[in-house]
C-alpha cells in the first residue's frame, strides 16, 4: 500500500460566471512571442552566453489584486456558506495572468529590468560582461572572492526574485547537496594538470569539483566516496548528498 504525507486541493474560481464591467475590466497580458525566442536563443548561440531558467511556483497566487473580488467556497467545505474577499489572484480568474504580470513587471523594473518596446514579455537589462574564458587558477586555492568575480548575472537576478517569490531553484537544503549551478560551471586546470569542472552550488555559498576522465577504466581511481572527501577536507564544503545528472544520489552522514 503506497502512503502519502498529505491531501491536496486547489481553489480554483469559476471565471465563466465572472462578468465583463462588473467582475472585470481588462483581462489582457503579454505573452512572448515566438520571434523574440528564436532571437534570444539564437544570441546566446553565437555569443555563447549562458541560459538560465527559472519557474515561479503558482506564479498567478502571487498576484495581487487592484478590484474587489468575492467568492463563495463550496458548501461541503467548512465555511463554505460565507463570502470570501480576494487579496491575490487564484486559477480560472479573468484578471489573473493580468495582474501576474503587471506584478511582475513592477518586480523586473524595480531591479533595473526594461521592457522591450517590440515584446512587452521581453525584458532586457545591459551589464558589464564578465569573462569566463582563460581561468587557470588552481581549483583547491579559489577563494569566495575569486569565484564572486565571475559571479554570473543570471544567478545574481535569481537571487534578487527569491525574496519575492518562492522558486523551483532553490529546493537544495542548505549545505545538504552538491550539484552542477543552474547558471553554468566554471572551467579549472588543478594543480596536477587534471581539467576539473568547478560548481558553484545556486545560492553563491557552496562550491564542488567535479574531475573529467578521459576512460572509464579510470573511474576506479576517482570514486564517489574520494570526491566526497575531497570536498570536505581539501575544500571544506561539507556534504551529506550528491546529486548525479541521472537523478540518482549518493548519501552519506559519515565520510
Amino acid at each position: 500500500m503506497v502512503g502519502f504525507d498529505r491531501y491536496k486541493a486547489r481553489i480554483v474560481v469559476k471565471g465563466y460566471a465572472q462578468r465583463a464591467g462588473i467582475d472585470f475590466d481588462d483581462t489582457w497580458a503579454p505573452v512572448s512571442k515566438l520571434e523574440s525566442v528564436r532571437s534570444f536563443l539564437a544570441t546566446v548561440a553565437t555569443r555563447n552566453w549562458t541560459v538560465h531558467q527559472v519557474d515561479v511556483k503558482t506564479a498567478f497566487l502571487n498576484a495581487e489584486l487592484t478590484e474587489e473580488i468575492y467568492i463563495r467556497l463550496p458548501e461541503e467545505v467548512d465555511g463554505g456558506t460565507q463570502v470570501y474577499r480576494l487579496r491575490k489572484a487564484l486559477y480560472g480568474l479573468k484578471q489573473a495572468s493580468r495582474a501576474w504580470y503587471e506584478k511582475l513587471k513592477d518586480m523586473m523594473t524595480s531591479f533595473g529590468w526594461t521592457a522591450s518596446d517590440a515584446d512587452l514579455a521581453f525584458f532586457w537589462r545591459e551589464t558589464a560582461a564578465a569573462g569566463y574564458e582563460g581561468l587557470t587558477t588552481p581549483i583547491i586555492t579559489l577563494t569566495k572572492e575569486q569565484i564572486n568575480a565571475f559571479q554570473c548575472e543570471a544567478c545574481v537576478a535569481n537571487k534578487q526574485i527569491r525574496p519575492s517569490f518562492p522558486t523551483s531553484s532553490t529546493r537544495f537544503g542548505k549545505g545538504k547537496c552538491l550539484h552542477i549551478d543552474l547558471c553554468g560551471p566554471l572551467r579549472a586546470e588543478g594543480p596536477d594538470g587534471e581539467f576539473y569542472m568547478l560548481s558553484v552550488i545556486d545560492d553563491g555559498t557552496r562550491y564542488g569539483a567535479v574531475r573529467f576522465l578521459p576512460r572509464k577504466s579510470d573511474a576506479a581511481d576517482c570514486t564517489a566516496i574520494e570526491l566526497q572527501k575531497l570536498f570536505q577536507t581539501q575544500m571544506g564544503v561539507p556534504t551529506t548528498i550528491m546529486r548525479f545528472d541521472n537523478g540518482k544520489e549518493l548519501t552519506s552522514t559519515i565520510v
